[in-house]
C-alpha cells in the first residue's frame, strides 16, 4: 500500500466516510496499513463503550467496530475480520471482548485535539496518540486457519453502522485524514500543519461567555417550546465587562466599501465555516466582512445555517443573515454624510443616526432621545469629530438592537410609554446606579431593560436584551435574554404571552424599576 495523503480539511466526525485499499501480498507494507488524523470530540451522549469508527468491506458483508472509547475512556483499536481471528464477530458487532483489541494507556480528552493513529498489521494492531505509541495487541493471522485472501482488499472506515440507526452519540470534528506508509512517518504527521487550536465562543456554543469583571447574568435556554409559556429555563452565567468604546469587539478592521453581488457564486468550504466556528470576535469579523460583500443573499443564509450546524447552536446565525445589510446600509450612511471626507461633525451625524434607527426598527412614533444619541457617542469613542472608525463602533452595535426593536415582541414593550418598559440606550452603570437610588438599594425584585453595551456585531449576542435587578440578597444581577427567544417561532404565535407577563413570571423579578440618566 502506497502513501495517500487525503484534502487536508475539516469536517464532522459524524461525516468521515473513506476507504483504505489493503495489499495482503506486498511485504515492504506489512501486510496492512496505518493511517492518522486529529480528533476533537465534543459532546458525547451515551454510554462507554462507545464507537468512533466502524469498519466494513466494500460488500458490507460486515460491519463491525475499529476505533472507539471503552468504558473507562481509553482508545480501543480493533482487528480485521478478513485478517485477524480476534476481530469482532460480524455476527455479533457488539461483542467486545476485552482481550480482543489495543487500548490506549490514559483517558481520551474531551475537547482537546489529539493526533491519533492506528497501525494494523497481520500480526498486531497499534494505537498512536500525539505521534507516540501508547497501545498494542498482538494477533493471530487468519492465515494460519486457511482464512487468509490473497490480493488486495479495500476497507471503509465510517462514524456510522449500516444497520444501526443512531444519534451520532459521539459528536466532535476530525482534520488532516492521512494514509501513511510507515508508522515511522506518523511523528511527522502529527507536528506538521496542525489544527487551529480552539476559542470557540461559549456565548454561542454553549451559552457561557466569559469574563474579567465577574459580573452575572442569565441566557435564555435554547429549547424553543420552552419560551411559550414562561422564562424559568434559563441559566446563570458570566456576562463579560461593558465598556465604551473599547466594548466593541468587531472594529478592528475599517469597513470596506460594499458592493451588490447577488449573482456572484460564493461557495463556501468546510474549512471556512470551521474556522469562523473556531476564530475570535476579530478573526470572525474580518471574514465575515468578505463573506458578506461577495455571497448572495441564499449563499449567506446557507452559511449560516453550516455555522450554526457545527457550532451547535442558531446565537451566531442572526449576526450572519444581517451582515450583508449591515455593512451595505453602514457603507451609504457613511457616504451620506461624510462626502468622502475623512471625519465629520457629530451634530451633521446624529439626525442621519436617527433616521437610519426608524427605518431599521420600523418605529414611527418613538425617537431617540438626546441622552440616548449621548450614550452613541461615547460607544463610538468620539467628541465633536468623527471617524469612519468611531461610526463603526456605532453603527455595529446600534444596527443589532434596531433589527431587535423591529421583532414583534421587543417593539411592544419599546412602544410602551405607561409604563415605559425600556427607558431607552442605557449603560449598565445608569442602570446600577438607578437600582441604588440616594445610596441605598430598591425593594428585591425591581428590575430594568437595557441593551447591553458590550455587544457589537458580529458578537453572537449582538442586540439582545438585558435585564438588571435587584436580587433578594440585595445585590446587582444582570439577565441577558437570548436572541433564540427573540427570533424563535414560539414568539409569532398568537397563544404566545407578551415579553412583559413572562418576565413578571420570574421569582427573581416582581416590579419594574425607573431609570435615572445620567447625561
Amino acid at each position: 500500500m502506497g502513501s495517500s495523503e487525503m484534502e487536508r480539511k475539516y469536517s464532522l466526525l459524524k461525516d468521515l466516510n473513506f476507504q483504505v485499499n489493503v495489499n495482503q501480498e506486498d511485504e515492504s507494507s506489512r501486510r496492512g496499513f496505518f493511517i492518522s488524523f486529529w480528533l476533537y470530540i465534543s459532546t458525547i451522549s451515551t454510554s462507554f463503550p462507545s464507537v468512533i469508527l466502524y469498519q466494513a468491506d466494500p460488500d458490507k458483508a460486515y460491519n463491525v467496530p475499529f476505533l472507539g472509547l471503552s468504558a473507562n475512556k481509553k482508545l480501543m483499536l480493533f482487528p480485521l475480520p478478513f485478517l485477524h481471528q480476534e476481530a469482532p464477530s460480524p455476527t455479533d458487532p457488539v461483542s467486545w471482548i476485552e482481550n480482543t483489541y489495543a487500548s490506549s494507556k490514559t483517558d481520551f480528552p474531551l475537547k482537546k485535539w489529539v493526533h491519533v493513529g492506528c497501525e494494523v498489521s497481520i500480526d498486531f494492531v497499534r494505537i498512536y496518540t500525539n505521534g507516540v505509541l501508547v497501545g498494542e495487541k498482538p494477533l493471530s493471522s487468519t492465515s494460519e486457519k486457511g482464512l487468509h485472501l490473497k490480493g488486495p482488499r479495500t476497507v471503509s472506515l465510517s462514524s456510522t453502522h449500516k444497520d444501526i440507526k443512531v444519534n451520532y452519540e459521539i459528536q466532535g470534528y476530525v482534520y488532516g485524514v492521512e494514509v501513511l506508509s510507515h508508522a515511522s512517518d506518523v511523528k511527522d504527521h502529527y507536528l506538521k500543519d496542525p489544527p487551529l487550536e480552539l476559542s470557540i465562543d461559549e456565548s454561542s456554543a454553549l451559552d457561557i461567555d466569559e469574563d474579567n469583571d465577574g459580573v452575572g447574568s442569565i441566557v435564555c435556554g435554547k429549547d424553543n417550546s420552552a419560551y411559550k409559556a414562561s422564562l424559568r429555563h434559563m441559566q446563570e452565567i458570566p456576562i463579560e465587562a461593558e465598556h465604551c468604546p473599547s466594548g466593541s469587539e468587531s472594529n478592528e478592521a475599517t469597513m470596506s466599501n460594499s458592493r451588490s453581488m447577488s449573482s456572484c457564486k460564493y461557495p463556501v468550504s468546510d474549512s471556512i465555516v470551521f474556522k469562523y466556528c473556531l476564530d475570535g470576535p476579530s478573526e470572525r469579523s474580518l471574514m465575515l466582512r468578505e463573506i458578506a460583500m461577495l455571497a448572495s443573499e441564499q449563499e449567506l443564509l446557507d452559511f449560516a445555517e453550516q455555522v450554526s450546524m457545527y457550532s451547535g447552536c442558531f446565537h451566531h446565525r442572526h449576526q450572519i443573515v444581517m451582515s450583508k445589510k449591515l455593512l451595505e446600509d453602514g457603507t451609504k450612511t457613511w457616504n451620506l454624510v461624510s462626502e468622502k471626507n475623512k471625519q465629520v461633525l457629530w451634530e451633521n451625524l446624529a439626525p442621519e443616526i436617527e433616521e437610519q434607527f426608524k427605518k431599521i426598527s420600523c418605529c414611527n412614533t418613538r425617537y431617540l432621545s438626546l441622552e440616548d444619541l449621548e450614550l452613541l457617542r461615547k460607544i463610538a469613542g468620539c467628541q465633536d469629530l468623527v471617524t469612519r472608525e468611531n461610526f463603526e463602533r456605532l453603527w455595529h452595535w446600534l444596527y443589532p438592537v434596531a433589527s431587535t426593536i423591529s421583532q414583534e415582541w421587543i417593539k411592544a414593550i419599546w412602544d410602551s410609554v405607561l409604563p415605559k418598559w425600556i427607558e431607552g440606550l442605557i449603560s449598565k452603570e445608569e442602570a446600577e446606579a438607578s437600582l441604588q437610588g440616594n445610596g441605598r438599594f430598591q425593594d428585591p425584585g425591581t428590575f430594568v431593560l437595557r441593551f447591553p453595551t458590550s455587544r457589537s456585531w458580529p458578537h453572537p449576542d449582538a442586540g439582545s436584551l438585558a435585564v438588571t435587578y435587584v436580587g433578594c440578597d440585595y445585590s446587582i444581577h444582570h439577565k441577558l435574554l437570548s436572541l433564540d427567544l427573540i427570533y424563535s417561532s414560539g414568539a409569532k404565535e398568537t397563544n404566545a404571552k407578551p415579553l412583559k407577563e413572562m418576565l413578571l413570571e420570574e421569582p427573581e423579578l416582581s416590579r419594574l424599576g425607573r431609570i435615572r440618566r445620567t447625561f
